[in-house]
């Protein structure tokens, strides 16, 4: 075994369960609501909560920390982070419902990193 950070393993993990998702090995059901994912597998659960902040100047909030507990570990990635859109990924892989969101999310951010690349001087 290759020696990695804590950072790459922790990443690795979420990437494996991505893979495992997509060929669908893992098969995420909503627990209730929609905050809230597992899946059974013959070594135990894993688990998905998105936590979400509320502001009181704001109307509505948005998942802010996904949390994913993966047999006797629990890692908490807040929004922005690589480990928060590979668990938005991997819900999104497994729920339909989670796709257009997903989808438009995607869309609007490479609109700006388009806007923002062309703020650069032309020659």
């Amino acid at each position: 075994m290759t020696k990695q950070s804590s950072y790459h393993t922790k990443l690795g993990l979420l990437k494996e369960i991505k893979q495992l998702t997509l060929n669908r090995i893992l098969n995420w059901t909503c627990t209730g609501i929609d905050t809230r994912y597992d899946t059974e597998i013959a070594q135990g659960r894993i688990e998905v909560e998105f936590i979400r902040l509320l502001r009181t100047d704001q109307v509505g909030s948005d998942n802010i920390i996904a949390s994913i507990h993966i047999f006797n570990m629990t890692y908490d990635y807040a929004v922005g982070t690589e480990g928060f859109d590979l668990i938005i990924e991997i819900i999104a892989l497994s729920q339909p419902n989670w796709q257009p969101s997903w989808q438009m999310g995607l869309k609007r951010s490479e609109a700006n990193l388009l806007k923002l690349q062309n703020l650069h001087p032309r020659s």
